[in-house]
């Protein structure tokens, strides 16, 4: 739903007549329908229609309940105070999934409710329902027969139900329904007016009639009627509520009856409405004013009229040759056929905007597809040369200076030829798609002398959001107002998206720096990783070949321990040497050794001590001399090493390796 039909809604399901309140409301729940009529509830906006529905909310503070209904594919959250009625949640429901609530039906109610069956009329209260319920809903059409109803061309069925044909048939509800009150909106085609009348359902139609004619000032008896649920000829007797009225707002649309003389494209009942502000008169007084967009005409049901030679607007009027038509009739590559409107056109009138060369997909592209700073507006021109007004806007309009300037500069400004069927429909397919079913709706119904059109849609992406919708007989300073008006409404938005833009790419920034510092980071990492193994590997083969170096040097000790001879005691009876040796690091130890003992057996004992003679000098002290560079098969008294001295073990420096 748009915004004006939300509005429209909400003041008929809360009966709440200021506008502005009811734009605040809905503003401050961000136009979603149900969480608005749920803040009215809280807000007591709806206790009036409470106590018509027998609910009785004084005294008592009643429990908000959600439901989630599903319909096919669809589901909608709703949430109401417990205070109302089956009948409130259809009405709702019936609005949230775009369906009517006399075809809204509830499946397999909660198994905990204390009313399996409920109707309209049962408060919610009094079932027992939990917080929270799953309802799924179905689509019921009334049984009724079907009848033929004459449009002019063609029969079409109408549905009717059965029970219209049965006096004796009463409604279950039907003492409800009496003093039910129905909010009826009437459109005047006449007038362009919209009037909002509350009525209770014990009041006939012709009553009604009667009071819609004080405010419509059309005579009953000249009242032509749209949009009564059993048809047109239902009996001025029947009470409303035995019309199966839509709930919580039931349209129609009144016109004045007209002569079968005048031609369709003057019978305002032909199209209903224009892009202007409709006022809304309530019966209660108060006025407001609805925006309306651009409605559709009626179904071909028009009597052949008489119709005016073409003969008046030939070409001596109006200074132009039509010889070739703006496309082919059959246009099947919109390329080429774009090329030839733009080529026929400038031949026509001269001058004109310059028209994108491609598919309307590609021309959305064009316009919302890029970034905010560059982005423009889309203008859909529709040419029809069967309208009497597509010369004078294409010649006065579309070719003038100031609107050609203007279009180039802030619109990217597609057209095509609508004169065929074949163009029309092949239009309306990319039109539903982008532009969306009500602009493709109006464009399929509208009378060909409504043509031409020019469509102004703003949006970025995919995202397309029509703004405005001209016809051919807007004057120059009118249709140079609506584009500016046009511009300056998407320039908000636009320097909106800018801001959001640049937020956004200063977060990129931001993000791909700190993935740049994050990947040098690890980067680095990875390096100090491998420096780190490197070390680690190298180490690794060190200590393997100081261990390597070491088990050897052990087992030399071993070895040399084996041929060391064994220390003699004091008492042995021979002569004994006791030698003292003091180490590198300062530390001094001592063994006897017999004087006969050989300096080779020395050296042997200094090496199990760990100082290999590879890497160490013993040197006697006094005088100064190394052992290892004596004849080591001499003994120590030959030596002058008895009967006690003290030796110096030094390690090798490298010169003397």
């Amino acid at each position: 739903m748009d915004r004006n039909e939300i509005l429209a809604n909400f003041q008929a399901c809360t009966g709440i007549d200021d506008i502005g309140e009811c734009m605040v409301i809905l503003e401050q729940c961000d136009w979603n329908f149900h969480n608005a009529v749920t803040a009215a509830l809280a807000d007591n906006h709806l206790q009036g229609n409470s106590s018509q529905s027998g609910v009785q909310t004084e005294g008592r503070t009643g429990k908000m309940l959600t439901f989630s209904c599903t319909l096919g594919g669809t589901t909608k959250d709703i949430t109401l105070d417990d205070s109302n009625t089956v009948g409130d949640l259809k009405q709702i429901a019936s609005i949230e999934l775009g369906i009517t609530p006399s075809e809204t039906e509830f499946e397999k109610w909660p198994a905990v409710s204390h009313v399996l069956r409920p109707n309209n009329n049962t408060v919610l209260a009094t079932m027992g329902l939990p917080h929270f319920n799953k309802l799924t809903v179905k689509m019921t059409p009334l049984p009724g027969v079907t009848i033929a109803e004459d449009t002019g061309n063609s029969s079409v069925p109408l549905e009717l139900p059965c029970s219209i044909f049965n006096e004796n048939v009463t409604p279950s509800n039907d003492i409800v329904d009496l003093t039910r009150t129905y909010k009826l909106k009437i459109s005047n085609v006449e007038d362009q007016q919209i009037h909002i009348i509350d009525c209770e359902g014990s009041k006939t139609l012709k009553e009604f009639k009667e009071d819609a004619a004080a405010v419509t000032r059309i005579p009953l008896d000249q009242q032509e009627w749209r949009g009564f649920p059993k048809g047109d000829f239902v009996d001025n007797d029947a009470t409303l509520s035995s019309l199966n009225l839509e709930l919580p707002v039931h349209s129609l649309h009144i016109n004045r009856k007209h002569s079968k003389t005048i031609p369709p494209h003057l019978n305002p009942f032909a199209v209903l409405a224009g892009a202007n502000n409709f006022p809304i008169h309530h019966n209660n007084g108060s006025s407001s004013t609805l925006p309306q967009p651009m409605v559709i005409s009626s179904s071909d049901d028009e009597e052949p009229v008489e119709t005016f030679g073409d003969d008046i607007f030939n070409d001596a009027n109006v200074g132009v040759k039509r010889t070739i038509s703006l496309m082919p009739e059959r246009a099947t590559d919109e390329v080429i056929a774009q090329q030839q409107f733009k080529s026929e056109f400038l031949s026509r009138y001269a001058e004109g905007p310059d028209f994108y060369l491609d598919t309307l997909t590609a021309a959305v592209q064009k316009a919302f597809g890029c970034e905010a700073r560059k982005r423009k507006l889309l203008a859909v021109y529709l040419h029809h040369d069967g309208s009497i007004q597509s010369n004078v806007f294409c010649s006065q309009l579309l070719a003038n200076q100031s609107i050609i300037e203007y279009l180039n500069a802030h619109f990217i400004t597609w057209a095509w030829d609508v004169t065929s069927s074949f163009n029309k429909e092949t239009f309306l397919r990319s039109c539903q798609r982008y532009l969306g079913s009500g602009v493709a709706d109006t464009v399929r119904r509208m009378k060909k002398d409504h043509f031409p059109m020019l469509v102004l849609a703003q949006g970025k992406g995919r995202s397309c959001d029509v703004t405005a919708i001209i016809q051919g007989n807007s004057e120059l300073g009118e249709l140079m107002a609506r584009m500016i008006k046009a511009v300056e409404d998407a320039e908000t938005q636009r320097e909106q998206d800018i801001r959001e833009e640049d937020a956004r790419k200063a977060r990129e920034h931001i993000k791909r720096e700190q993935e740049e510092a994050y990947r040098q980071s690890l980067e680095t990492d990875r390096a100090k990783m491998l420096v780190e193994q490197e070390q680690m590997l190298k180490q690794e083969e060190d200590d393997r070949q100081k261990k390597i170096e070491e088990d050897k040097r052990l087992e030399e000790i071993k070895r040399l321990e084996t041929l060391v001879p064994p220390e003699p005691s004091a008492d042995s009876g021979e002569k004994v040497s006791r030698v003292r040796f003091r180490a590198p690091d300062g530390s001094t130890f001592q063994r006897s050794f017999l004087a006969s003992n050989t300096l080779n057996d020395l050296v042997n004992f200094v090496g199990s001590q760990g100082y290999h003679r590879d890497q160490y000098r013993i040197l006697k002290s006094w005088p100064k001399v190394n052992i290892l560079g004596l004849d080591l098969t001499s003994t120590l008294e030959s030596n002058k090493i008895y009967p006690q001295d003290s030796l110096i073990i030094e390690e090798v420096p490298d010169y003397d390796v």
